[in-house]
């Protein structure tokens, strides 16, 4: 019995799993794993001098893919792949307010190198080889609706549209006009928005103008005659136009 050679083959993506006598690695004979990661060989062959070939059997190698879901929220399970098949990306499960899913990258701040259930082969050839992915997000925009609320804009509009990009501050419109009220500013139900508001509704939304009535201070001068004298009499109140 005589203990082979170690292996000095390297196979991309594989690992040395032994000898055998043919390429198929059916055919053991003669041949002993010995525990420790070597091999011996024993009567090979009874023919004087003969070359006998023996055969590497590779074995390939599994990594394991987790998913980062990079500012997101929510989980998803790791998977393990095998090397030289291949297989499909599980679906994103990751949600994250005000964006969405464009894709998986091999770093946080990378750009996309999978799309969501991408086909993918070969990710590593490392035996055990944890690899990272990092969901990708796009910011999204909505539509935000300006509601005068009885006033107008300057081009008799009594609504306006523009897009908001989330995260971002508002973008206002002129403010509206309206008799006898004073512009007070943008509600969002009862939060006051203005220019260094962030957009931070994920929906289109409305914000309605908020008005404060007006008041006017009147004063009425009396005149009044004692004693062939004239005396002013000074009078002031306060009227709105509600």
């Amino acid at each position: 019995e005589q203990t082979l050679s170690e292996c000095g083959f390297e196979k991309t993506g594989y690992t040395f799993a032994g000898w055998t006598r043919n390429a198929e690695g059916t055919d053991l004979a003669g041949i002993t794993a010995n525990g420790d990661g070597s091999y011996s060989a024993f009567n090979l062959t009874t023919e004087n001098g003969a070359t006998v070939t023996l055969y590497a059997q590779w074995k390939a190698n599994t990594y394991t893919v987790t998913f980062n879901a990079n500012g997101g929220n929510g989980t998803m399970n790791s998977v393990t792949y095998t090397y030289d098949v291949s297989y499909n990306l599980p679906a994103n499960t990751f949600t994250k307010t005000g964006y969405s899913f464009v894709g998986w990258a091999t770093s946080e701040n990378g750009e996309v190198v999978y799309q969501d259930s991408q086909n993918v082969v070969n990710l590593s050839s490392v035996e055990g080889e944890i690899i990272t992915l990092f969901a990708k997000w796009s910011v999204n925009k909505y539509t935000t609706t300006f509601d005068a609320n009885d006033g107008k804009f300057s081009d008799d509009s009594t609504t306006k549209e523009i897009e908001q990009t989330f995260d971002d501050k508002y973008i206002l419109p002129e403010d509206p006009t309206r008799v006898g009220y004073t512009f007070a500013g943008w509600k969002l139900n009862d939060a006051t928005i203005d220019e260094n508001t962030n957009v931070s509704t994920a929906s289109d939304h409305t914000l309605v103008a908020n008005w404060n009535v007006n008041s006017y201070l009147f004063t009425i001068d009396d005149l009044l005659i004692v004693d062939d004298t004239y005396h002013t009499i000074e009078n002031s109140f306060v009227m709105t136009d509600e």
